[in-house]
């Protein structure tokens, strides 16, 4: 009788030779798989991450799956496991049952590959990669709150879930609560109208460490405000850690209350601006190396001088020339490089995209739906909605005023030239007005 190895060569052999997966992809996702035993009606095998197992159930289970039937002779399943599930499991096997639910509801949204050995360090962000540091080692420490602001894409978020997992290795009982501001607007409203504040409260208030990215997005929102600073106050009290992300400085941002904004400022501030140019090629070399994936040291300076403001399109195109080769074996060059880039960028993006942007965002910093700004009449807020919508329209597309007014249910020119007319001058007369539309562009300009 074969051993349990034995069968899995003879698998591996299978899937080399006749399961159409490339070389590179074999040796990526297939060469870290480890059989561990036939129990029942499956092939169990093993693999050292949730990310791998995920990966390889969407992309190569069937094969393998073949594969295993053909080496075997039995039709059995593929069960994989993942090690570093395997043992979150045993360390909360040891906990009592109400720690254990209070640590699977806290530790969402967090990206395990987000850490501070990830993270590449360079003269624009070294300050804050290194508050972010502390605050992991010691929170509720000298930094506290911890306000780190840039513009979108520089690795805010990315040493937010730095803190968060650094955090989680050195004490898995820690309540840690990482989410956006969004999601915090979203959950309150909800629980504000199914009358369920005291477990909305329970659960932003009683942790050791509340993360909250793009914070801005408070501007314009008194209630909301309101309750978060009440959240703010709760947590600090209580000797818990507070850590926030913007894209301008707490001074910056329209309409938020002056008691908020003196918290933030009571703080730590630290920025993160754009990165030169030895870091931007710093940054394509290790995104790669992650990947395990070699690109020629001419294409990653190409990628390195045509993104300078924004490391996630960097991301972006490694993981685009990544899956390229992966899945036809494209070796990168500095052509497919272009269009990669030409496709992260959205500096080409159809204007009816940018239009439901537009309406979008004006819908959830007013209040109102995108169908009721879209539609014709309304109330005097719905109204009010659509003029700032077609303003913001007009000054980003340059689209001429049918074509607008078509995007609202077939309003004439006329109607839209009224709309431009009117926010433009209530914008002149009312400071605070004026400054809640150019927030809603800067919105939309900073998530292109």
């Amino acid at each position: 009788m074969r051993s349990i190895q034995e069968v899995w060569n003879a698998v591996l052999q299978i899937v080399q030779n006749d399961a159409g997966i490339s070389q590179a992809a074999f040796e990526l996702w297939i060469e870290c798989i480890t059989p561990v035993a036939i129990e029942g009606e499956a092939f169990v095998v093993s693999v050292p991450s949730v990310f791998q197992r995920d990966i390889i159930e969407q992309q190569f289970a069937s094969q393998l799956t073949s594969a295993v039937e053909a080496a075997i002779g039995l039709p059995l399943s593929l069960f994989i496991r993942a090690e570093d599930e395997e043992q979150q499991k045993a360390e909360e096997d040891t906990m009592d049952d109400s720690l254990r639910h209070d640590l699977s509801s806290y530790y969402k949204m967090i990206n395990p590959f987000y850490t501070f050995k990830t993270f590449v360090v360079g003269p624009t962000n070294n300050f804050a990669y290194a508050t972010a540091q502390s605050v992991a080692d010691k929170p509720a420490g000298a930094y506290n709150p911890l306000f780190i602001w840039g513009g979108s894409g520089l690795g805010k978020t990315h040493l937010l879930h730095a803190i968060c997992n650094e955090m989680h290795i050195k004490n898995r009982q820690a309540k840690i609560l990482y989410t956006t501001c969004e999601n915090f607007t979203n959950e309150f409203l909800i629980a504000l109208n199914r009358q369920t504040l005291p477990d909305f409260r329970q659960k932003y208030r009683e942790v050791d460490i509340l993360l909250i990215d793009d914070i801005q997005f408070l501007a314009n929102k008194e209630q909301t405000q309101e309750e978060f600073f009440n959240t703010f106050e709760a947590v600090k009290n209580a000797g818990g850690q507070i850590v926030v992300t913007s894209d301008r400085r707490p001074n910056e941002i329209a309409t938020l209350t002056d008691r908020l904004k003196s918290r933030f400022e009571a703080g730590m501030l630290a920025d993160v601006q754009p990165p030169p140019i030895e870091t931007r090629i710093l940054i394509v070399r290790s995104k790669a190396e992650q990947l395990h994936f070699h690109i020629d040291k001419n294409v990653c300076d190409y990628i390195a001088r045509e993104l300078k403001t924004n490391v996630r399109q960097i991301e972006g195109v490694i993981n685009k020339l990544h899956g390229e080769y992966l899945l036809n074996g494209t070796i990168p060059t500095e052509r497919s490089a272009e269009e990669a880039i030409a496709n992260v960028r959205n500096d080409n993006q159809p204007v009816a995209v940018t239009v439901e942007k537009v309406i979008s965002e004006v819908s959830r910093t007013m209040g109102v739906s995108v169908d009721d700004i879209r539609a014709k009449g309304g109330n005097a807020n719905i109204k009010q909605a659509r003029k700032v919508a077609a303003y913001i329209i007009r000054e980003i597309t340059k689209m001429k005023m049918e074509e607008i007014g078509n995007e609202f249910g077939g309003l004439d020119h006329s109607t839209i030239s009224y709309a431009y007319k009117n926010i433009s001058d209530k914008m002149k007369k009312d400071t605070t007005f004026k400054a809640v539309v150019e927030d809603i562009m800067k919105n939309l300009k900073i998530g292109c």
